[in-house]
């Protein structure tokens, strides 16, 4: 088995209100001494990241909406002053204007980081649904053993 610490980095996640911290190992570890346990806690961790994504995709739509319209905005001011300056107006000159004013790039950096947080709660959303189906494959695992009277030391010395 490799070495699971390589994987086990802190992850931070904010979308407004909501934040978690912690490492994605933690979350989606089976500890199969308590699969009960688990399995019982399976729904609340998937609803908490759930509700989490949502958030994270409505604000993700709303930073995009934002971005939209503050391009749309800084585009008609930076043709005007061009215009007023006698300057030609190209879309390369206009787009340049924009994509480089202060404003404009901190909505995109914004944008950005709610992107990133809405895939990394995107991977995270797979991941429990991979537990989810590993949960259900042991305790299926556990009964037909238990069925067949099959512990695992028959034969055994």
């Amino acid at each position: 088995m490799k070495d699971l610490n390589s994987f086990n980095a802190t992850i931070d996640v904010k979308v407004g209100d909501l934040k978690w911290s912690g490492k994605l190992q933690d979350v989606v570890r089976i500890n199969i001494v308590d699969l009960n346990g688990d399995l019982s806690d399976q729904p609340s961790v998937v609803s908490w990241f759930g509700v989490i994504l949502a958030e994270a995709i409505a604000s993700y739509e709303s930073m995009k909406d934002q971005k939209e319209r503050l391009y749309a905005q800084l585009y008609l001011k930076y043709r005007e002053q061009d215009e007023k300056a006698g300057v030609k107006s190209t879309e390369a000159r206009l787009n340049s204007m924009i994509i480089t004013d202060k404003d404009y790039i901190v909505i995109q950096d914004r944008h950005s980081d709610v992107r990133r947080q809405m895939n990394i709660l995107k991977s995270i959303s797979t991941s429990l649904d991979h537990r989810r189906d590993m949960l259900i494959q042991l305790s299926a695992n556990i009964r037909r053993e238990h069925d067949a009277g099959d512990y695992g030391h028959e034969g055994k010395e």
